[in-house]
């Protein structure tokens, strides 16, 4: 029989606020985000090695003997013909376009004067 992998339950419960970039990089690439949030992994050397950088922020538990329910494929539902496409120029019909206002000319500031006497 074929051996059944290990997987790790990986829980955040500390945040990545104020922590290394590369660590919080870490938390997204296992799938966490959120503190509270748990995922399933793959017990293998590069999920540990994730583990390990932060180890500070996760809490983890082996999972052993555990087997998911394989998912079933869903039945597709029967295809629901689609509204007629309109044109886009028939669809939004625009008001025509308010001219821009001019741009004003800045008034001339007073250039100061070099020492008066």
């Amino acid at each position: 029989m074929a051996e059944a992998k290990k997987t790790l339950r990986i829980t955040q419960v500390k945040s990545a606020i104020g922590k290394k970039y590369d660590q919080g990089r870490t938390l997204k690439a296992l799938g966490l985000g959120k503190i509270g949030r748990s995922v399933d992994q793959v017990d293998n050397p590069c999920v540990r090695g994730m583990i390990f950088k932060i180890k500070h922020l996760v809490e983890v538990e082996e999972i052993k003997g555990e087997k998911k329910a394989a998912a079933k494929p869903k039945a597709k539902a029967a295809a629901k013909p689609k509204a007629e496409a309109k044109p886009k120029a028939e669809a939004k019909e625009k008001a025509p376009a308010k001219p821009k206002a001019a741009a004003k000319p800045k008034a001339a500031k007073p250039k100061a004067d070099a020492k008066a006497e």
